[in-house]
């Protein structure tokens, strides 16, 4: 998926991640690729969190990232 805010594009990937972590993420990459903010669903716990790269990200970003996680994460 490609989302572009304040003429910043980012793409946002899916996917899953079993050693060392057990559970799902959503990835922020920026136009270099480099990920810059993700949200993580940990299986185990069925806690989320949220992590950001050294770069700032806008706050309507991170917003529109953790809506997108609510949606496509577990549990559903």
């Amino acid at each position: 998926m490609i989302k572009t805010f304040r003429d910043r594009t980012y793409t946002v990937d899916l996917g899953s991640d079993v050693n060392p972590r057990d559970g799902m993420v959503l990835e922020l990459r920026d136009a270099q690729d480099a990920m810059v903010a993700e949200v993580y669903f940990d299986d185990p716990t069925g806690d989320f969190t949220v992590t950001t790269g050294s770069t700032g990200v806008p706050l309507e970003v991170i917003e529109w990232l953790i809506a997108e996680a609510k949606t496509q994460l577990p549990p559903k």
